[in-house]
C-alpha cells in the first residue's frame, strides 16, 4: 500500500557539479532512519531538468539499489517530449522502481484531451504503475478532477497522483474521484501543510520537501493521525506550519530545503554546489531561514 509520508528528496552535487551519490546515500539512509515511507527521487525538489538522460538513468539504478526494497521508489520520468518520457518509465521497470511519477507535459499549451492520451501512451507501452504529478504553478495546466476521472476510470496502470496545488477544495474533488472508481487510487498532497486535512478527506498522505530535513514532524503528524491522538496532531501540525515559512524566502524551493539540510547538519557544505540558473540564498536570507529553524532545531 502506498501511503504516509514520501520525501522527494533533494538531489546533491559535489564541488564538480557531478551527482554525488556517496552523500546521497547517507541521506537515503537517514531517511529511513526516521521511518519515511517512501523515496521519490528525481521530483521538483530532486531538479530534474538539470538531469541529462543518463543521469536519470543512473539515479534510477542508485534509488532502486540503495533503498533495497525497504520502502516505496518513486522516480521522475516525465518530460516535455513524450518519447522520452517513455523511455525512462520503461527503464524504470525494468529496473525496479515502484512507481513512476510523470508531470504533465508543460512549457506548450495543449488540448485537455492531449494530456489523457499522453498518460494512456506511457501505460500502453511500459509495465510499471503510473502517478500523475499536477504541478500547474510550474506547468502552466491543472489536472481537473473531470480530466483525472477520464484517466483513471480507462488507464488501469494510473493509480494515483501528486497534486501539488494550493486549493483544498481541488484536493477535496480529486479525492472524491479517486474513491468514486473501484479500485485503489492514491491521491497524496505536494505542500506538505496539506498532511492534515488531506489525510481527514480520505487522501493518502503527503510527498512534501520538508520531510528533507524534518521527516520527524510529518512522519510524526502521519503517526499521531492514525492513532487520533489529538494533542500530538495538534503539536506536529504547529511546528509543520511554522517550517512553511521557509517556502516563502527564495525561489525555487530545492535551494531552500538543501540550506535547510545543511543547518541541520544533516549535509555538508561540499554539497551546495548548484547547476545554472540555481544559486545559493543571500545571506540575508540564510538569517530568516537559521531564525525560522532555530525553535525546531
Amino acid at each position: 500500500m502506498l501511503e504516509g509520508v514520501i520525501t522527494p528528496i533533494v538531489t546533491l552535487f559535489d564541488k564538480q557539479g557531478y551527482v554525488d551519490y556517496d552523500a546521497e546515500s547517507h541521506l537515503v539512509e537517514y531517511l529511513l532512519s526516521k521511518g519515511i515511507n517512501g523515496i521519490l527521487f528525481m521530483g521538483s525538489t530532486g531538479e530534474f531538468p538539470y538531469l541529462s538522460m543518463d543521469e536519470r538513468k543512473e539515479f534510477i539504478d542508485f534509488a532502486v539499489k540503495q533503498v533495497n526494497h525497504r520502502v516505496k521508489v518513486l522516480v521522475g520520468t516525465g518530460s516535455t517530449y513524450g518519447r522520452e518520457s517513455l523511455e525512462l518509465t520503461q527503464y524504470a521497470s525494468k529496473t525496479g522502481a515502484d512507481y513512476a511519477m510523470v508531470i504533465t507535459p508543460y512549457y506548450f499549451n495543449y488540448e485537455d484531451d492531449t494530456y489523457y492520451r499522453y498518460y494512456e501512451f506511457l501505460a500502453n507501452n511500459s509495465d510499471i504503475p503510473i502517478m500523475i504529478y499536477n504541478y500547474p504553478a510550474l506547468t502552466g495546466y491543472c489536472i481537473t478532477p473531470g480530466i483525472f476521472k477520464n484517466i483513471i476510470e480507462h488507464i488501469p496502470a494510473v493509480v494515483g497522483i501528486k497534486d501539488t496545488i494550493d486549493s483544498l477544495s481541488h484536493i477535496r474533488a480529486i479525492i472524491d474521484v479517486a474513491q468514486s472508481v473501484q479500485r485503489g487510487v492514491h491521491v497524496f498532497c505536494g505542500f506538505d501543510d496539506y498532511l492534515l486535512p488531506t489525510l481527514s478527506l480520505g487522501g493518502s498522505g503527503v510527498i512534501g520537501g520538508i520531510s528533507n530535513f524534518a521527516p520527524d514532524v510529518l512522519v510524526g503528524l502521519y503517526k499521531e493521525y492514525r492513532n487520533g491522538n489529538i494533542t500530538g496532531i495538534e503539536r506536529q501540525n504547529r511546528t509543520l506550519s511554522h517550517l512553511m515559512k521557509l517556502y516563502g524566502l527564495w525561489r525555487p524551493g530545492s535551494t531552500v530545503i538543501k540550506e535547510a539540510l545543511l543547518a541541520a547538519n544533516i549535509i555538508s557544505e561540499d554539497n551546495m554546489a548548484d547547476r545554472i540558473p540555481a544559486g545559493r540564498m543571500p545571506y540575508d536570507k540564510l538569517y530568516e531561514l537559521k531564525t525560522i529553524l532555530r525553535t525546531y532545531l
